[in-house]
């Protein structure tokens, strides 16, 4: 099988006509199920508006194809990311005849994103800890990376060898101090 879903619909009717096997794994409706349903039976109640006005865009002949991130609503009420390419198919007389879609799984890259979001959240959490302990110490606290550059300094190592970090971030401290 594609790894894409390729479904036709009608374009006055907006009845799905024609699916391969890719769009009933992703739906988790079968191919009779789906060639009963409108297109506008997949996607996610809050992205139906927005697919409709890219739809009639497509079929009043503003724009030649379209691609769009959206939520498809599947058969046991999960929602699934995917990637919607549409283009239009005309007759000799340039009538809308057939509406043909490109649909792609995108939900494992989404969830990858959503875990990396969480991950960076996370960090950028830890981080602002770690700052504000150390800004917040007695004890004269720097960092120096891998090349001998001031990359931190906290007040109270300000205090101590009399100058900002500002003024020494990115030195070499055994240059100046």
């Amino acid at each position: 099988g594609s790894a894409s879903a390729l479904p036709t619909a009608d374009p006055k009717t907006c009845r799905i006509l024609r699916v391969n096997t890719m769009l009933c794994t992703l739906t988790g409706y079968a191919r009779e199920e789906l060639c009963s349903m409108s297109v506008w039976d997949l996607p996610h109640p809050e992205e139906l508006a927005a697919s409709k006005r890219e739809f009639d865009r497509l079929i009043g002949g503003e724009i030649e194809y379209y691609t769009s991130e959206k939520r498809y609503v599947c058969k046991d009420r999960t929602t699934r990311w995917v990637s919607v390419t549409a283009s239009l198919l005309r007759d000799g007389q340039g009538q809308p005849l057939r509406v043909l879609a490109v649909i792609h799984d995108l939900s494992p890259r989404k969830l990858a994103e959503e875990a990396l979001e969480r991950k960076d959240a996370e960090l950028q959490y830890h981080l602002h800890l770690t700052e504000t302990i150390a800004s917040r110490a007695a004890e004269a606290l720097y960092l120096i990376d891998a090349n001998g550059l001031l990359t931190y300094m906290n007040p109270a190592a300000e205090a101590m060898f009399g100058w900002t970090f500002d003024e020494l971030k990115g030195k070499r401290l055994h240059n100046v101090i």
